[in-house]
């Protein structure tokens, strides 16, 4: 059985998504619908910003990485 931790990011009180770390390495990050859809959020990344030409496409699929911390 693989562990699982998961981490709930904020930014000013703006709840950003969901950081998930598996045992293995494995870690996602999924992205709070309200958070994709506010025109005025918070930067958390240069390229999450609502003026950046790609940020919806971006933030349309989890960010799923393999590193291990």
């Amino acid at each position: 059985m693989v562990k699982i931790s998961v981490l709930r990011l904020t930014l000013h009180d703006t709840l950003i998504g969901y950081l998930t770390g598996a045992q293995d390495g494995r870690n996602c990050l999924i992205f709070d619908e309200a958070f994709k859809a506010d025109p005025s959020r918070p930067t958390l990344s240069l390229i999450t910003r609502p003026d950046f030409p790609y940020a919806d496409k971006i933030l349309a699929t989890p960010w799923v990485r393999t590193q291990r911390f």
